[in-house]
């Protein structure tokens, strides 16, 4: 994986950050590292999706 970095914006629930900061004080690891590490995990979930061609399909639970 490339290791230039590109700036994104997203929202998270009030919950989520409350969570997220609070992982991060206690492990001393940049919430930055969890988001990344939370997007590959998507990413490896649905790579058989993004292999194919047409259009995408997502599961009815997943979509927010």
């Amino acid at each position: 994986m490339a290791r230039h970095r590109l700036s994104v914006t997203f929202s998270l629930s009030a919950k989520q950050v409350e969570l997220l900061d609070r992982l991060a004080q206690r492990t001393n690891v940049p919430k930055s590292v969890y988001v990344r590490k939370g997007v590959d995990v998507i990413l490896r979930r649905y790579r058989g999706l993004l292999q194919r061609t047409g259009p995408p399909e997502v599961e009815a639970n997943e979509k927010q």
